[in-house]
């Protein structure tokens, strides 16, 4: 049985699963025919039934050509450039912005989350993004980037264009892992913009550091330690919980934190605006919905990625126009929850600004600079329960306390533009003797390909109940292992 006769069956396959395996493949053969085929030619064919669902791989480097004028013409204002070697003619990188991304972000909150992952198509290469999030803690996608590895020179190359689309004056906050290129020049291209180090990834560089001779429960138990002190509010909670860290942590703890600056990290020393956020989790978030896309020739790739944010944006401009309240109902219920906390509490007046709460401890609230000592406002600029007791007591006006970034007025002014689509008909043939643009020279990295992200040492997995032998585990139906009856 050839290749061909075989990718003419699996088309339909791929089809409704894009990331359908050479695996799968002989599964499916072995399972509907009792047939059994070589890797080699399930392979093929599944490489053969892409290319006509999806387009060749070689020949889609050069498509991005037409389809960036194309986009750039149904969505003015938008930013997509391609680089490639003038002497070979070798692709090398492209940036993409929609203008309707451009103009929402001004009405998302001023955080960004910057991350990079691998692509899985022919020629590989590593996807850079800078993620956003709106009112209602939604993804808000702001830029993307194609290069062939995260190196210094690619994170420089991402950020210069990032600066160009971002049109808003404001701080903006960052929230990256350690990468040289990301601690380089994230200062130095923002100078008025605040960078935060992931602490999720900040964790799993603690449990490396800390001694494989320990057991699991005491890495696990300093790393709770390391949280404690970056989720540590004030100056006197950071201390004592990093004393602590250092005497159960010993030496490898203590080396690890003298490396990072305070100011990284730390929410007490922390000068920007963070909105409670400290990981990069919202550009995870966003590499995991294009997961099913990664597999793709490069411009089909770009393609679904259009068309998952103009849903996306879409969708939630059709939701926020039946909310008619000030802010979302989560946040409203959080108002609520805080009020019926602190309606036992005394609260006294210093003046028309500054007022005492007399919980356990006591703290001081100023409404006029929107701080509390439990400092809580500060961290999430969402009045804490301090806050929300005074400004009840003493009648004054809820929602004038609470920042505009929370508010649905500023998620649907987010969603207000449009990203238009860009129809195929019409768009010219491309041969391998008409193609401007090639692709790059990559090499394969030995051994098996990787098709799922490799997890961090101590991430947590979500138990699942598999279907097929009825137990709790790490597996599902079509990977499980186990003899049953």
């Amino acid at each position: 049985m050839t290749s061909k006769i075989i990718a003419k069956e699996i088309v339909e396959e791929v089809r409704s699963k894009p990331s359908y395996t050479p695996i799968e493949c002989l599964k499916h053969f072995e399972g509907r025919y009792s047939c059994l085929i070589g890797y080699y030619h399930a392979w093929l064919a599944v490489e053969k039934a892409n290319k006509e669902l999806f387009g060749d791989f070689q020949l889609s480097f050069d498509k991005l050509r037409w389809y960036g004028e194309e986009l750039k013409e149904k969505n003015p204002g938008t930013v997509m450039d391609v680089e490639y070697c003038n002497e070979t003619n070798r692709f090398i990188r492209f940036f993409l912005a929609f203008d309707a991304c451009i103009k929402g972000f001004n009405y998302c909150r001023p955080i960004l989350a910057v991350d990079g992952t691998f692509l899985k198509g022919r020629y590989k290469g590593t996807l850079l993004s800078a993620i956003g999030k709106d009112a209602d803690q939604g993804l808000f996608p702001l830029a993307i980037g194609v290069v062939d590895s995260e190196t210094e020179a690619n994170w420089q190359w991402f950020l210069e264009k990032l600066s160009i689309v971002i049109t808003c004056s404001r701080p903006l906050t960052f929230f990256t892992d350690r990468h040289s290129g990301l601690v380089k020049y994230v200062p130095t291209i923002f100078p008025t913009g605040y960078h935060s180090y992931c602490l999720q990834h900040l964790k799993g560089n603690l449990r490396d550091k800390l001694s494989d001779r320990l057991s699991n429960g005491f890495r696990e138990k300093v790393v709770n330690l390391f949280n404690d002190c970056a989720h540590a509010p004030t100056v006197i909670t950071f201390a004592k919980a990093l004393e602590e860290l250092c005497t159960v942590g010993g030496a490898s703890a203590k080396n690890f934190v003298e490396s990072l600056p305070l100011e990284r990290w730390a929410n007490v020393y922390f000068e920007g605006r963070r909105y409670g956020e400290m990981t990069s989790n919202a550009a995870e978030s966003f590499n995991n919905q294009i997961l099913k896309f990664r597999h793709l020739p490069i411009c089909e790739f770009v393609d679904k990625v259009r068309v998952l944010i103009m849903e996306q944006m879409c969708n939630r401009r059709l939701l926020s126009n039946k909310w008619s309240s000030y802010v979302f109902p989560v946040m409203e219920k959080k108002l609520i929850d805080r009020f019926n906390k602190g309606r036992t509490w005394h609260v006294a007046a210093a003046n028309d600004d500054i007022f005492e709460v007399f919980s356990q401890p006591t703290v001081v609230v100023d409404l006029k600079k929107r701080t509390c000592t439990c400092c809580r406002w500060q961290l999430h600029l969402f009045p804490c329960v301090h806050a929300v007791t005074v400004i009840q007591k003493t009648e004054k006006q809820m929602y004038d306390y609470i920042d505009p970034y929370y508010t649905i007025e500023a998620f649907q002014l987010s969603y207000e533009g449009t990203i238009n689509p860009v129809p195929t008909l019409g768009a010219p043939v491309i041969t391998k003797e008409s193609a401007i643009i090639l692709p790059p020279k990559t090499r394969r990295p030995r051994g098996r390909p990787k098709v799922g992200r490799i997890r961090s040492r101590g991430e947590k997995v979500r138990q699942m109940l598999c279907g097929r032998c009825g137990k709790l585990g790490k597996h599902n139906r079509r990977t499980c292992k186990e003899a049953v009856d």
